[in-house]
Parts: structure tokens; C-alpha cells; sequence
């Protein structure tokens, strides 16, 4: 009964091919034009799109899409946020508005979507990291070769469960899962409905180590106190990725 239940939900809120088209369509003109204005100002940077838009865990409707302007790790901080932000605005012209996590960067509204640009670091390895943004590159490379079509289908899954429960999303006012918890949960699980089995016996303290760094890890509880669940970053050996969540 659950399977037809879940195949109902899924038609509804996994995309159509022809709005993956018009999605990466966007989102290629987009990058193009970034480009174009980076070349026109003298500013070298990588331009790269990632999220679930890259990751193909996209749901239907959604507009969020985050840009990376990557600059090479030996630029001055300060000179990458000048830079950035500069191409930025440029780019996002009158719809922009600048907001601040670790360092500023600029949303905006192009060809209907709602687009972050965010200046970071490229770096040769995550354990160099300047700021949270420049690990975002390792972990999409990390779910990119992962994710199948089948599992892809199981994080939307999750993610409607999550936002249909107001879980979805790790910033503050949510405190919930953010997009990326929710695809390392698919990949460990392998289902939403094995995640929702093994998530009923989830206690204060529960470890979910993917790529086992710390063996049996009696420790980790007491590493991360107070925060309910863990979810070791496969990037980061030492990053609990679910230390947003908290017991509702």
C-alpha cells in the first residue's frame, strides 16, 4: 500500500523532463553570463552551479539555485570577497540584494529563478577551507557520483516529508535537514521508507559515521554533546553535518 502511496507523491513532485530542460536551459545562459562579465571586468574565476539543481534531487517547483564563483586558493580573502561581490552585483544588476553568512554574497531574481552567487575559495583539498562555501565543491562531488536516478527519486521523497513537517532546511529558524543531510540519509538508507524504519529507533546521540572514519565511536556523542543527531561529512572527518537538527 505504501509503494502506490509513495508513486502518487513522487509524479507529483518530481520534475518533467521538459522542465529539466527549461531549468538547465536557464541555469546555462545563467553560467554564460557570468562568464561573459567575468571576462569583460578582468576577473579570473570558475563558475559552478551546485545544489540539487546539479545534483538532479530537484523538486518540482522549486526556484532555488546556487552559483559558486570559485577564486584560486592563493587569492587574498579580501580581494576574493572585492572581486565577487563586484561580479555579483554586476550580474544580478537591479534585482540584487546582498546578504551575509561567512562572508557577503548577492541574491537575486534572473530569467524566474532566484539565484545565490557566492564568492568562496577553490581549494585543493576541504581540509584547507577558509570558509563553510568552499567545502560545498567536495560534497557535490561526492553525491554526483553516488546518486542514481532511483535514489534521486528517494531524496525527493525525503525532502517533501521534510517540508511537508516543517523539518526542511538547517538554517536557524527551521533547525531541520538540510538538502544535502537529506541526500546522505538516501545514500546510507538506500529508501525513505528503510529511513523511516531506522529513523523510529533513532535516540539522543544516534552516529551514522557513512565512510565508518571512527570505527566504533563510543566518543562521538560526547565530541558533539547536545546535539541529537550525527551524521559525520564524508568531506570532513570532523563535521557533523545534522548539527542543525534538533529534538522536537
Amino acid at each position: 500500500m505504501h509503494e502506490k502511496i509513495l508513486d502518487e507523491v513522487l509524479t507529483k513532485i518530481k520534475p518533467r523532463p521538459e522542465d529539466l530542460i527549461r531549468l538547465n536551459s536557464a541555469v546555462e545562459k545563467l553560467i554564460r553570463k557570468i562568464e561573459c562579465k567575468a571576462r569583460e571586468l578582468g576577473i579570473g574565476v570558475k563558475v559552478r552551479v551546485v545544489g540539487s539543481a546539479a545534483r538532479n534531487t530537484w523538486l518540482k517547483g522549486e526556484k532555488d539555485i546556487d552559483i559558486l564563483l570559485m577564486f584560486p586558493e592563493s587569492t587574498p580573502e579580501e580581494e576574493m570577497e572585492r572581486l565577487g561581490m563586484r561580479l555579483a552585483r554586476e550580474v544580478a544588476g537591479s534585482s540584487g540584494r546582498e546578504e551575509y553568512a561567512e562572508h557577503p554574497y548577492v541574491r537575486a531574481t534572473l530569467d524566474g529563478l532566484e539565484v545565490d552567487i557566492v564568492p568562496c575559495f577553490e581549494v585543493s583539498d576541504p581540509s584547507r577551507i577558509k570558509s563553510a562555501v568552499d567545502r560545498t565543491p567536495y560534497h557535490q562531488e561526492y553525491v554526483r557520483k553516488r546518486m542514481t536516478d532511483k535514489l534521486a527519486d528517494q531524496v525527493l521523497l525525503l525532502k517533501q516529508f521534510a517540508k511537508g513537517t516543517g523539518v526542511y532546511g538547517a538554517e536557524s529558524k527551521v533547525q531541520g535537514f538540510s538538502g544535502y543531510l537529506c541526500e546522505l540519509l538516501i545514500l546510507h538508507y538506500g529508501s525513505f521508507m528503510e529511513l523511516v524504519r531506522s529513523a523510529s529507533e533513532w535516540r539522543p546521540g544516534t552516529v551514522i559515521d557513512i565512510e565508518e572514519f571512527h570505527g566504533r565511536a563510543d566518543y562521538l556523542p560526547r565530541l558533539f554533546a547536545g546535539q541529537p543527531l550525527i551524521l559525520i561529512d564524508p568531506v570532513d572527518r570532523k563535521r557533523n553535518e545534522a548539527a542543525a537538527a534538533v529534538v522536537r
